[in-house]
């Protein structure tokens, strides 16, 4: 990775030619960082519609470059290259598990469309679903809704067995795993 040292000037000449979003994609940092970064050294930022209005040719207007600063007279950034930046960014806990998870070839992603052999939670919360007339008021209205101590469904009427279906392939999921199911104290499965 090469290091850039930006002096407040060139950042500021860098973000009145390309939109933060663009320059985040080059360096390794967010475009927030990248704002908090301009804000902390008195750079003056492009407005909300600076780029579109750019971009469609309407005349935009440019700040002056403040000489006037408190917040440091350069900046370190580095630069992204391809081939680094898929190996040496730390991934968060939740994106490995996500890619653990997509790429393990046991775990049935796809959902049905019809349910065969569902689990017991599903039956109890259809039996639940299929009985009950809509709500009709409140943020409810339209809606049946499964009973305390089982699932947490609440769907139309024309969408149950979809919900059904989906929840299924979740708790065959959260099995093959390995996971328990708990519903108030009582573990199910």
């Amino acid at each position: 990775m090469d290091k850039v040292t930006l002096t407040r000037k060139q950042l500021y000449d860098l973000v009145w030619a390309e939109s933060l979003l663009a320059l985040s994609k080059e360096f390794c940092i967010s475009d927030v960082g990248l704002r908090k970064m301009c804000k902390r050294m008195n750079i003056a930022l492009p407005d909300a519609g600076h780029w579109n209005k750019h971009r469609a040719g309407k005349p935009v207007s440019i700040k002056p470059f403040a000489h006037e600063n408190d917040g440091g007279k350069q900046v370190n950034l580095v630069c992204r290259t391809n081939e680094v930046d898929n190996n040496n960014y730390e991934e968060s806990p939740l994106k490995r598990l996500q890619k653990e998870i997509e790429n393990n070839p046991n775990l049935e992603f796809k959902v049905p469309s019809l349910l065969t052999s569902p689990h017991n939670l599903v039956n109890e919360a259809r039996k639940t679903l299929l009985k009950q007339k809509p709500f009709s008021y409140g943020n409810t209205a339209g809606l049946v809704y499964c009973r305390s101590g089982e699932l947490d469904i609440k769907v139309s009427p024309g969408n149950i067995e979809r919900a059904l279906c989906f929840m299924d392939s979740f708790i065959n999921i959260l099995n093959a795993r390995g996971h328990e199911i708990i519903l108030g104290r009582e573990i199910i499965a």
